[in-house]
């Protein structure tokens, strides 16, 4: 039942950020059981989240471990998976997914069905040969502004392609800007 639970709420986190599931514990019925989570999300943050799935399990309560991120995070992260001492349910970064893949920290959650109504690549981000360890339903984009009309005073005709033809379009208005 414990892994049954632990789905369930990897299932509700997931509509916060990536997150890898640990625990195979079976748990009898109506024990009281406490599942510690490892979070870059603070109660704050996570409160309503925890209280409503509390509230649909009441004999599961979250131990929310809050630590800033991601630096921060990914270090307390290595020193519980170091001194075996590792959380229950974790969120997992881009710095640390190679780390839960390699070192088998997370369980495949790849059969639960949410799956099935999200792009395989987009999906598989946090996988390995098939398998999913975590999902992360949302994404930081970065992107490159640039200003038309210096373009145009520049003589540039046209938006670089490569990185390369960027770092020299750059260079070049440098000295015009």
């Amino acid at each position: 039942m414990r892994k049954r639970m632990t789905k369930a709420l990897c299932t509700m986190m997931a509509a916060a950020t990536a997150l890898g599931c640990g625990s195979s514990v079976a748990m009898a019925d109506g024990d009281k059981e406490t599942i510690s989570l490892l979070s870059w999300y603070s109660e704050e943050q996570l409160g309503g989240f925890i209280e409503a799935f509390e509230e649909e399990y009441p004999n599961i309560s979250i131990d929310l471990q809050y630590v800033p991120p991601v630096q921060q995070y990914v270090d307390k992260f290595s020193v519980l998976v170091a001194s075996g001492q590792m959380t229950d349910m974790f969120y997992t970064a881009a710095e640390n997914k190679q780390e839960v893949i390699e070192k088998q920290l997370a369980e495949d959650i790849s059969d639960m069905e949410v799956f099935s109504r999200i792009d395989p690549a987009t999906a598989g981000t946090y996988g390995n040969d098939g398998e999913i360890y975590a999902y992360s339903p949302d994404a930081w984009i970065g992107g490159i502004f640039y200003n038309k009309e210096l373009f145009a005073q520049a003589g540039i005709e046209k938006e670089p392609e490569t990185w390369r033809s960027s770092s020299r379009t750059a260079g070049c208005s440098r000295s015009w800007a």
